[in-house]
């Protein structure tokens, strides 16, 4: 098996066998008042994104389908006519098909999406990019399947949230997946501003920056200080 198999294969099984929902033994106190108080897991990048694409139709492609977990979550099968999915993952895609997704086995480190240009109308990309080793390949293949002004809809990781700002400060790693392993298997970190520049330099117009959590009013503030995943709604220029 090769090395990019052995790796996801082993984040599948991990994921689908442990549920490390919080990370409080290893955190300091006022770490863990933070959380209380911007409780992380309320509001999730589903329920955002949920929200992001209401009133939108025709064909979505999901990056990463993990079983169709995802559009399920998301409330997809209501409103779009086809639904797409592609994950590296074979029980993923078989998974996402016993539920009626129109899956494909694809290694997106090796391999472009299969399918023609300016296909799709909506393509979703949530907590996948950064663990994919080059997101530059992926959001070029992105843009390339959607119609023009189609809407990419991409979840990442905040590396530079106030509970990572202290964690560095007190000379320790961010922490931005709750996942088993190294920091979920996290292979890339993204801020705000540079999320934004590396997708206008892709051929995107961000409309919006969406936060996670609750408290959505006082994050929505300061999205890349106040939330720990950010979710960006971009257009297809």
């Amino acid at each position: 098996m090769k090395i990019v198999d052995k790796y996801y294969n082993e984040l599948w099984n991990s994921h689908n066998t442990h549920h490390n929902n919080s990370k409080s033994s290893e955190e300091g106190m006022l770490l863990r008042m933070l959380h209380k108080v911007f409780n992380p897991l309320l509001n999730d990048r589903h329920t955002v994104a949920k929200r992001i694409i209401a009133g939108l139709s025709g064909k979505l492609l999901d990056i990463g389908c993990w079983g169709g977990k995802s559009l399920q979550l998301m409330g997809a099968f209501e409103q779009f006519e086809e639904l797409y999915g592609v994950d590296i993952i074979k029980e993923s895609v078989e998974s996402a098909r016993q539920i009626g997704i129109k899956a494909t086995q694809c290694n997106l480190n090796e391999e472009p999406l299969p399918f023609d240009d300016n296909y799709f109308n909506v393509v979703t990309c949530l907590a996948v990019i950064g663990q994919i080793f080059d997101p530059y390949f992926v959001v070029k293949e992105i843009h390339r399947v959607l119609k023009i002004n189609g809407i990419l809809i991409l979840n990442v990781p905040n590396v530079a949230s106030l509970p990572n700002r202290i964690r560095l400060l007190l000379g320790r790693l961010p922490v931005t997946s709750r996942g088993p392993g190294w920091d979920g298997g996290q292979l890339h970190y993204f801020t705000q501003y540079d999320t934004i520049n590396f997708l206008t330099n892709a051929g995107f117009k961000v409309d919006e920056v969406k936060t996670t959590g609750n408290g959505t009013i006082l994050r929505q503030l300061s999205p890349s200080l106040l939330s720990g995943t950010l979710t960006f709604k971009a257009r297809k220029k």
